[in-house]
């Protein structure tokens, strides 16, 4: 069997906006939190394990330092300074079944910025306050 992956295919949006101008390599880690389960041991040796109601969620997105996308997210930051604004954050596989969404979604700062003699990474962090999603496979190709 032969399964696909491409990166043409995930399409990841925030705001409605699709996301591009990504480095490459690795471009984008979504991690919990916290683990949604957590165990505890009794004296008598039983466990027990307790379900946490906490779904957030960090996003580290990395961009070219030359991608337009950057303008976008500082604008998007610029609006939520202002107004308080979140926006709805999605990634989805075309090619497979991994979903991730979170309907209300920030940025916790501006990207870091640093200039240099080559092309120099944009990494933005984003929490995800309540993160749905559904971590899959991809499908076979025919």
């Amino acid at each position: 069997m032969l399964r696909t992956y491409s990166v043409a295919e995930l399409v990841v949006m925030y705001g409605g906006v699709r996301l591009t101008g990504w480095v490459d390599g690795e471009f984008m880690t979504i991690a919990y939190d916290d683990d949604i389960f957590k165990e505890t041991n009794g004296a008598d040796g039983e466990v027990a394990r307790i379900k946490s109601k906490k779904l957030m969620a960090t996003a580290t997105l990395r961009f070219l330092q030359t991608a337009p996308i950057n303008d976008i997210l500082s604008g998007f930051l610029l609006a939520d300074i202002v107004g308080n604004i979140t926006l709805p954050f999605l990634v989805k596989d075309l090619n497979g079944n991994t979903i991730a969404f979170a309907a209300q979604a920030y940025l916790k700062k501006f990207a870091d910025v640093a200039y240099g003699t080559e092309n120099i990474n944009r990494e933005w962090t984003m929490k995800l306050p309540v993160l749905d999603e559904f971590v899959g496979g991809n499908f076979i190709t025919i």
